[in-house]
C-alpha cells in the first residue's frame, strides 16, 4: 500500500500517518481504554501476527478491534523500500490536556506511546 501512495504523490509531496505504537503488543491490562489480548507474545516473535483486543470509547462503548503487530524497523523498512525519505517520526499519547478534560478514562494509558506519527516525502 504504501508504494501505491508513493506512485500517486508528485515529486516533493508528503504523506502523513499514524500506526498504532508496537509497544502496544505489551498492553494487556484488563482495565485498560486499550488493550490487546497479546500476554506472553514477544515483540519480534509476534510479527506480522494478528492479535485481537479492545478499544474503549469515552462514553464506555467497547469497541473489538484486531491489530497486525510490526516492529519500528518494519515500519522503516517499508517506507525505505518504497522510496520515501523520513521528514519526522513522533511518538503521541495522552497528554496533560487529555488528562485535564478525562481523568478517569486517559489514566490507564497515561505514560504510553500510543501512536507511530510518520512524516514522509517523496524525492
Amino acid at each position: 500500500a504504501i508504494v501505491q501512495v508513493y506512485q500517486a504523490l508528485k515529486s516533493g509531496g508528503s504523506f502523513v500517518f499514524s500506526v498504532p505504537h508496537p509497544s502496544m503488543i505489551f498492553c494487556h491490562d484488563k482495565g485498560a481504554v486499550f488493550r490487546l489480548d497479546s500476554e506472553g507474545e514477544g515483540y519480534y516473535s509476534s510479527r506480522n501476527k494478528k492479535i485481537l483486543g479492545q478499544i474503549s470509547t469515552i462514553d464506555g462503548t467497547k469497541l473489538n478491534i484486531m491489530s497486525v503487530h510490526k516492529t519500528v524497523g518494519d515500519y522503516i523498512n517499508a517506507i525505505n523500500a518504497a522510496g520515501f525519505q523520513i521528514v519526522d517520526i513522533q511518538e503521541a499519547g495522552v497528554t496533560d490536556e487529555h488528562l485535564a478534560l478525562h481523568p478517569e478514562f486517559f489514566s490507564s494509558v497515561q505514560d504510553r506511546p500510543l501512536h507511530l506519527v510518520f512524516k514522509l516525502k517523496k524525492p
